[in-house]
């Protein structure tokens, strides 16, 4: 398998990215009755860079209220119903838009990005790159933690990075209302662009890694380590 997978021209364009010091990322993020790890994450992701903006959609009034009870200032909350969730998420991207980021990050409700996720995403943003997906991704489930490869070429949903030359060329459109292959719609528009995208899976090798915490709550697709699309690198158990 290819470690990496490129679109767009054959060679590296000089970015007009402002300093990682002014650069403006906001990490967008749908959440539905996953609170507590959703709570966790956000006091996290904040400390992400120190212009990092937080977008959640949300659709029940009492998760509204844990998540103002954060206190957390670069944090935006955007209301819209569970169903469909295309909708759901592209509301948390349509407020994104009105911040004016250099880049927006997707990430689910259960997911934790590395302390210097964005820093190395800039990085790549930097060198002409206008999109990042990962191909290899932790998953924290039942007390074991699973390292694991997603085999297609198209990446995770979870951890994208779009700049805003991507956005502006796809119309800010990375997710289709009424369907449910959420993650298929935003990397087709990404493929048709024809501006420069990486999708990795030696994720060590650029300092950015993304780790799913499964639980008990409800989840649209279920983990399941022996799904025909994943390929297990490694299993360890995990201590309290």
């Amino acid at each position: 398998m290819k470690q990496e997978e490129f679109t767009g021209l054959s060679e590296l364009q000089t970015s007009l990215l402002p300093s990682l010091k002014d650069f403006k990322p906001v990490i967008v993020i749908a959440t539905h009755n996953r609170t507590v790890i959703t709570s966790q994450l956000l006091k996290k992701l904040q400390n992400q860079h120190a212009n990092v903006q937080l977008v959640v959609s949300y659709t029940k009034t009492a998760d509204k209220a844990t998540f103002n009870g954060l206190n957390l200032a670069n944090l935006h909350l955007v209301y819209s119903p569970n169903d469909p969730l295309g909708n759901k998420w592209q509301a948390a991207v349509n407020a994104a838009k009105t911040l004016s980021p250099d880049c927006i990050v997707v990430l689910g409700s259960d997911d934790e990005i590395n302390d210097d996720y964005i820093k190395n995403a800039y990085k790549l943003l930097a060198t002409g790159y206008d999109f990042i997906g990962l191909r290899r991704y932790n998953v924290i489930y039942k007390r074991r933690k699973y390292v694991l490869d997603y085999k297609p070429v198209m990446p995770l949903g979870g951890g994208r990075v779009y700049s805003r030359k991507m956005l502006d060329k796809i119309n800010w459109q990375l997710f289709q209302p009424l369907n449910r292959k959420l993650d298929d719609y935003g990397w087709q528009r990404v493929i048709k662009s024809g501006l420069r995208a990486i999708s990795i899976s030696e994720t060590s090798r650029y300092g950015m890694e993304i780790t799913a915490i499964k639980g008990d709550w409800a989840m649209l697709n279920p983990f399941n380590p022996n799904h025909p699309n994943l390929k297990i690198i490694k299993v360890t158990n995990v201590r309290d």
